[in-house]
């Protein structure tokens, strides 16, 4: 009898501890499940972030384009400029070239 009564005392541990092991896991199991869950979440958000980097990196290049485009025009409207000025100055000289020989010429 009393040996008996170990063996089911034995018998009523070894149940239990295989209870816990069984909810242990399953809670291993659930957190497995969301850890992938949220693994699988995390990377559809990456996708999308790499995306909006790749976008934004693209209209940066077209704006940095635009910008060289924009310098390059207006160094070439500067350089007509100062060609324009230059030649004006280059007239002016000669048209004072010219009012001086024709004030020698009245003296």
């Amino acid at each position: 009898q009393q040996h008996l009564s170990s063996l089911e005392e034995k018998l009523r541990a070894v149940r239990q501890s295989r209870d816990e092991s069984q909810n242990h896991c399953t809670q291993q199991k659930q957190t497995i499940a969301e850890l992938h869950a949220r693994a699988g979440q995390q990377s559809i958000e990456m996708d999308a972030l790499r995306r909006r980097i790749d976008e934004l990196q693209q209209e940066l290049a077209g704006k940095e384009q635009e910008k060289v485009a924009d310098v390059t025009r207006v160094r070439v409207e500067l350089q007509e400029q100062i060609g324009h000025l230059q030649a004006e100055r280059t007239a002016q000289g000669g048209l004072k070239e010219k009012i001086a020989a024709l004030e020698r010429e009245m003296k």
